[in-house]
């Protein structure tokens, strides 16, 4: 059964840190959907992700919004990929989706939730990937977020705060 946790971050550094603790926790050959409005801090996470894959020093890491993809190297390669301006499965698969997935290291997916009108784009997706739905908090701090997690298989030090 998919696990589901729920977190909750205050600042821009916290969603940095939850970020580098789940990529710090990763294999390779994971894909993690994001989904959430504009400004909810999906590429500040990512940049945590990064930092604990070792994949790029954080301030390294943006949003591929007109590149549609930007790849890091490092002992688990990385690829972080913005689907928003995407029509199609076959746009993601142009972008070089199929070779990373196939290479073994980590993709992130930022504006996943657009994916699911693509017709046919469940041929290409793993059967359970991470889906992260970011979305602001209004019963926060002014920067506050609430980050839920699904599918995420149960690791050691990998808990809700």
């Amino acid at each position: 059964m998919p696990s589901e946790r729920c977190f909750h971050t205050d600042s821009a550094e916290e969603t940095v840190a939850l970020g580098a603790r789940l990529g710090g926790l990763l294999d390779g050959g994971e894909l993690l959907l994001f989904a959430g409005e504009l400004g909810t801090g999906k590429t500040t996470f990512i940049r945590g992700l990064a930092r604990g894959l070792g994949a790029a020093d954080p301030g390294a890491v943006h949003s591929p919004s007109y590149t549609l993809v930007n790849t890091y190297e490092g002992p688990i390669p990385f690829t972080h990929i913005d689907a928003y301006f995407m029509q199609t499965a076959e746009d993601l698969l142009l972008c070089g989706f199929d070779e990373a997935l196939r290479g073994g290291g980590v993709i992130a997916i930022e504006w996943a939730d657009r994916l699911e009108s693509f017709p046919g784009i469940e041929d290409y997706l793993p059967a359970e990937p991470i889906r992260i739905m970011m979305n602001l908090s209004a019963s926060r701090e002014v920067d506050g977020r609430k980050i839920i997690i699904v599918n995420w298989p149960d690791k050691e030090g990998f808990s809700e705060e």
